[in-house]
């Protein structure tokens, strides 16, 4: 299969009814294994981290997506997303980066109202 291939199968499996994220993670450490330059295979494969509950695995793969591309708002999102648990002022940092980049965001706009 081709990175591509692995990229959308571990999207199908993320985002179905019933995900299994053992194996989106499998996929896009496939597709990463292709092509280890793509920030937003891993940023997906921090999601699923995130999913399995494993933060630390899945702040590993944003810093990599962030080194790849920092310019990228969605990665400094998730990021603050998961900071968000365990450290409010870095999580404030990230959402403030991510909306430098892109103070549009309906993503960044709805997690900026919810911490009103």
């Amino acid at each position: 299969m081709t990175e591509k291939d692995w990229i959308e199968t571990g999207i199908l499996i993320f985002e179905s009814e019933d995900p299994d994220f053992e194996k989106a993670v499998y996929c896009f450490k496939k597709a990463l294994k292709k092509n280890s330059k793509n920030s937003e295979t891993w940023n997906l494969l921090g999601k699923s981290y995130y999913r399995l509950k494993n933060d630390e695995m899945a702040l590993q793969c944003l810093e990599k997506a962030l080194e790849i591309d920092s310019n990228n708002h969605n990665i400094w999102i998730d990021k603050g997303t998961i900071l968000a648990n365990k450290n409010l002022k870095e999580a404030s940092k990230c959402f403030e980066k991510a909306l430098e980049l892109d103070h549009t965001s309906n993503k960044l706009n709805k997690i900026i109202n919810a911490f009103k």
